[in-house]
């Protein structure tokens, strides 16, 4: 995994910037599993103030190696339930979490996304 663009957004932001990561845990097992979100997670603790990890899926009852992970990293663990647009709760859920966590921490300067868009934040 190419993590400089990771790396090139946290050197502009001012020193130790709150920072959020979301993860939608369905798409991006592989990635979770394979050690990228423990890279990616120590990057951003790293250079920032790692404040929200929130981790979504239809479904969290069944343990698997994922979920292990994203707890083993600290991660709030949302379950994403729609009846009428299955494919995009976790996208739905993801946006509003987001947004809903600007608005509670308008500290946050950084969001690192699950397939790897980053957005910068201002307070």
């Amino acid at each position: 995994m190419d993590y400089a663009p990771l790396t090139s957004m946290l050197t502009t932001l001012p020193e130790r910037a709150a920072s959020l990561i979301a993860v939608d845990a369905e798409n991006m097992a592989k990635w979770v599993i394979g050690g990228d979100l423990r890279t990616c997670c120590g990057l951003l603790r790293e250079r920032s103030d790692l404040r929200h990890r929130l981790a979504f899926a239809a479904d969290w009852s069944h343990r698997n190696r994922c979920r292990t992970e994203l707890e083993r990293e600290g991660f709030t663990l949302v379950a994403c339930r729609n009846p009428h647009k299955p494919k995009q709760a976790a996208d739905f859920r993801m946006t509003i979490d987001v947004v809903d966590a600007v608005r509670r921490d308008p500290a946050l300067a950084a969001a690192v996304g699950a397939a790897w868009r980053l957005v910068g934040l201002a307070p």
